[in-house]
C-alpha cells in the first residue's frame, strides 16, 4: 500500500466572528442570517491584478492558499517535475457567482445576447484547478470533484487513488468555496446549515518516497478515506463506514484522539450521524466547527484539515466526516505529525 503524505498546507481562513451580509434586506424570501467573510484579503497585491481580473473570488481565495501551501512544503516546481505535479480541487459548484452573472447577462444585454466570453470560464465548475495549474505551469492530471459537502473528502480520495497509480508524484489538493450573494441565496433555500462562510485550504500530497528523496517533512499522514452512498437517517451506515475505514487503516476505534463532523441541515440526519458515530466505538467527542466559520461548503472539511495541522499535536488520529443529508458520506483519516521535530533532528 502506498503511504500518502501532507508535506505542506495553506489556507485562507474566514472570519470567526459572523455579520449580516450587506444585502440582506427586510421581507427577503429567502432568510440571510449572517456570515463569516474572509477579510483583510487584497488579492491584487498577492496575486496581481491580471489574475484578478481574468479570475472570480473563488479562484482568488484558492490561488491565496496554494501559494502559502506550494511554500510550506518548500516545493519548488520546473521543468524536472512540472510533468509530474498536478491539481485536486474539490467544489460545490464552481463560482455559482459566475454562473449567476453570466447567466443574468444572457437576460439583460441586448440582442443577440452579448455576454463577454471571458466571463464564460467563471461559469464552469474546474475554472479554478485549471488557473492553479497555469498559475504555478503545471502539467499533471488535474481534477475537480464536485460533491458539495463531500468535496475535501472526495478530492483527498482521488488524490490518494492518483497517486497510489502512479498518476502523479504530488499533487496540489484542497477546496475553495466564496461567500457572495448569490452563494449566500443558494445556500439558504437549499438547506439551513446556519451562517454561510468562505474560505480555501490547499495541501501537498504526495508519496512518503517523493517527499524523502524532495528533503521534504510530512505533516501528516493520510491513513484511508472512503466515499460511500448511505441512507443518512440510518445511524448503521455511518457506523458501517467508519468501521471499514478504520479497519483497513488496522486502527481500533478508541485509538482516535479526535472526530470532527459537520451539519448537514436535517436534524434527523445529524442525530443519526451521532448515534452511528457512538455505535463504531468512537470515544472522542464528535466535534463541529461552524461556529468559528459558518458554513463553508465543501471547503468545511479543508478548513477543519487546516486547522488540525496548524495545531500539530504529535501522534494525533483525527478522523473527518462530511455526511450530505441526500445520501453520501465522506470519512478521511490523518495522522498528525511533530514537523519542527522532525526537521530538527535532520
Amino acid at each position: 500500500m502506498t503511504e500518502i503524505v501532507i508535506s505542506g498546507r495553506g489556507s485562507v481562513r474566514p472570519s470567526a466572528t459572523g455579520s449580516a451580509p450587506a444585502w440582506a434586506r427586510p421581507g427577503d424570501p429567502v432568510a440571510l442570517t449572517g456570515g463569516h467573510p474572509v477579510l483583510g484579503l487584497d488579492p491584487v497585491l498577492l496575486l496581481g491584478r491580471k489574475s484578478v481580473t481574468y479570475n472570480h473570488r473563488t479562484t482568488h481565495l484558492a490561488m491565496v492558499a496554494c501559494q502559502r501551501a506550494v511554500e510550506d512544503a518548500g516545493l519548488t516546481i520546473d521543468d524536472d517535475n512540472r510533468d509530474r505535479i498536478g491539481v485536486t480541487l474539490g467544489t460545490t459548484a464552481g463560482s455559482v457567482t459566475g454562473m449567476a452573472e453570466f447567466g443574468i447577462d444572457t437576460f439583460r444585454q441586448a440582442r443577440p445576447y452579448l455576454v463577454k466570453p471571458a466571463d464564460f470560464p467563471s461559469a464552469v465548475i474546474n475554472t479554478s484547478a485549471g488557473a492553479l495549474a497555469i498559475r504555478h505551469g503545471l502539467r499533471g492530471a488535474n481534477c475537480t470533484v464536485a460533491t458539495a459537502a463531500l468535496g475535501t473528502v472526495s478530492a483527498f480520495r482521488q488524490a490518494a487513488l492518483a497517486l497510489s497509480a502512479g498518476h502523479a508524484d504530488t499533487l496540489l489538493v484542497g477546496a475553495a468555496e466564496e461567500f457572495t450573494e448569490p452563494t449566500a441565496r443558494w445556500a439558504a433555500s437549499a438547506r439551513d446549515t446556519g451562517p454561510l462562510g468562505e474560505g480555501a485550504a490547499m495541501f501537498v500530497l504526495e508519496t512518503a518516497a517523493t517527499a524523502a528523496a524532495a528533503g521534504r517533512t510530512a505533516r501528516a499522514t493520510v491513513l484511508g478515506s472512503r466515499v460511500d452512498a448511505v441512507e443518512a437517517a440510518d445511524p448503521a451506515d455511518t457506523a458501517r463506514v467508519v468501521s471499514r475505514l478504520l479497519g483497513r487503516a488496522g486502527l481500533p476505534a478508541d485509538r482516535i484522539d479526535a472526530v470532527l463532523i459537520r451539519a448537514t441541515g436535517v436534524p434527523e440526519a445529524d442525530l443519526a450521524h451521532l448515534r452511528g458515530l457512538a455505535a463504531a466505538g468512537l470515544t472522542a467527542a464528535p466535534t463541529r466547527t461552524e461556529d468559528l466559520t459558518g458554513d463553508c461548503l465543501a471547503a468545511h472539511t479543508a478548513l477543519q484539515i487546516d486547522r488540525e495541522l496548524a495545531a500539530a499535536v504529535p501522534g494525533r488520529t483525527v478522523l473527518f466526516t462530511a455526511l450530505d443529508a441526500d445520501g453520501a458520506l465522506g470519512v478521511l483519516l490523518l495522522r498528525l505529525h511533530d514537523r519542527s521535530a522532525a526537521e530538527a533532528a535532520a
